[in-house]
């Protein structure tokens, strides 16, 4: 069996499709291996653990689907409003690529530490972000007065929450433009004051 630089991506490939076929909690080391067609021992010696596996494949799927240069477009230059402006077109574009994947993590990880974990990761990731944005606002100082830095960035991540996602744009049937102009309008009012 070929252990080089590929067998890493060969096994988070593997891995992508067992999550995107199954129920998340049924993902198994075995499992993945078989699917990649390496050995258990394979998969363990490039990822340690379950969680190492779950975590790195919630980071590669990120990593596949461009959120870094995303992200950096979030954060390009310009006022806190604009970078919240940016903020929810990503998010409303991102969401999609992910959302089958996110619907199963978001049902098991409650009784799945290891799937847990790997959520977590990247929602602390999607966290930082949001710190990052305002941090904008307050440089520029449009942080509404009573918002410390920490309280505005949890708010805002809690607007990108994928349930929320959901809920507006499949169940209430948002479009797009509604999500993107609503949430965005929701955060900087929320947020922010003219400056």
């Amino acid at each position: 069996m070929n252990q080089g630089p590929s067998a890493r991506q060969a096994i988070l490939e593997a891995a992508r499709l067992q999550l995107e076929r199954r129920s998340a909690n049924e993902i198994s080391m075995e499992g993945v291996a078989v699917q990649a067609g390496f050995s258990r021992q394979a998969v363990y010696r490039h990822f340690g653990s379950r969680a190492g596996l779950l975590t790195a494949l919630l980071a590669d799927i990120d990593e596949v689907e461009g959120a870094r240069s995303s992200v950096e477009q979030v954060l390009a230059p310009g006022t806190g409003a604009e970078c919240v402006e940016r903020l929810f077109a990503w998010w409303v574009d991102y969401v999609p690529r992910f959302v089958g994947i996110a619907r199963g993590v978001l049902a098991a990880k409650r009784e799945d530490a290891d799937l847990r974990a790997a959520w977590d990761d990247r929602m602390r990731a999607l966290h930082a972000v949001c710190q990052a944005v305002v941090e904008r606002c307050d440089a520029d100082r449009t942080l509404a007065a009573g918002h410390p830095p920490g309280e505005a960035s949890e708010m805002l991540w809690a607007l990108l929450s994928v349930p929320l996602w959901i809920q507006l744009r499949e169940d209430a049937g948002w479009t797009e433009e509604q999500y993107r102009r609503r949430m965005a309008a929701m955060a900087l009012a929320a947020l922010t004051t003219s400056p």
